[in-house]
């Protein structure tokens, strides 16, 4: 029986070979190092310990080197994916890049426009601000100069008119004193006074409301008849108040039931003689 060792091993030219089928030469000599019996050395090499130090070197190295191109393809591959999404980043960017200067363009002008309200703001606050300084200031001008001329106010005229016992109902005799009140038309500074009276009869309540009745009813007569403007008359109620006599018969009675009308002027001309049209006393 022959051994396997020794029968002619059949060779296949590289030719025929596929070239997946065959090996690289760093894989052959890798190989070649690996089944060799004397660790690795050829044999035809020697058995000195120095060649066996370089041989294992320049496997070493050889090693690295295959093992840095595997490295080298692979960094390769992944720097074209890298480049690749990189290029399609840029090419986002470039895209989205309109849109963001658009909306840029659109929160400046948003700002601007903003700014430009806050000064109209604040410009229409600062002329509130005048015109409520304005108005202060004429307002305390004006009462100042009302309350200097108050003493320019005199007695310009005055009527009394009478009422019946427990009544406000204005006579026709006292209309026809009212009546001559007409010439305070000429008047341009004035005011009327009104002030009602009662006698002693009664309580001083219901004589109180009762005189108040009474001024109102004068009040009432001149405004709408005389067309006297309201905001000059001034009107109060007194009761028993002020008598006229100590009311000993029933005519003293008869004179403290009344409503003293009393014109004041500040035009000057005008004073407690220029305009008496007498009275029911």
């Amino acid at each position: 029986m022959v051994p396997v060792a020794l029968l002619p091993r059949q060779v296949i030219p590289r030719s025929v070979q596929p070239a997946s089928a065959r090996p690289r030469v760093s894989e052959l000599y890798l190989r070649e190092l690996s089944s060799n019996s004397n660790g690795g050395i050829p044999h035809e090499a020697g058995h000195s310990g120095n060649d066996r130090g370089q041989r294992g070197v320049a496997a070493r190295r050889l090693r690295d080197k295959e093992v840095r191109r595997q490295a080298d393809r692979s960094d390769h591959r992944k720097g074209c994916r890298s480049g690749k999404a990189g290029a399609e980043h840029a090419e986002t960017v470039g895209e989205y890049e309109p849109k963001i200067s658009a909306a840029a363009e659109k929160a400046d002008s948003a700002d601007a426009r903003a700014g430009d309200a806050l000064g109209r703001a604040d410009a229409a606050s600062k002329k509130t601000d005048q015109v409520k300084s304005d108005l202060t200031n004429q307002f305390h001008s004006e009462l100042n100069e009302r309350i200097a001329n108050i003493d320019d106010y005199k007695p310009a005229g005055d009527v009394v008119v009478l009422f019946k016992f427990n009544s406000a109902q204005l006579t026709d005799d006292a209309k026809q004193q009212l009546d001559q009140l007409g010439k305070v038309g000429t008047m341009k500074r004035y005011f009327v006074a009104i002030e009602g009276f009662t006698d002693k009869t009664g309580t001083p309540e219901y004589n109180l409301a009762l005189s108040r009745r009474r001024a109102e009813a004068v009040q009432t007569y001149l405004v709408a008849q005389r067309n006297m403007p309201v905001y000059r008359i001034q009107i109060v109620g007194l009761g028993k108040e002020k008598p006229v006599n100590d009311e000993k018969t029933r005519d003293d009675r008869q004179k403290n039931r009344r409503v003293e009308v009393t014109i004041f002027s500040a035009d000057s001309g005008q004073g407690a003689a220029a305009q008496n049209p007498g009275s029911a006393q």
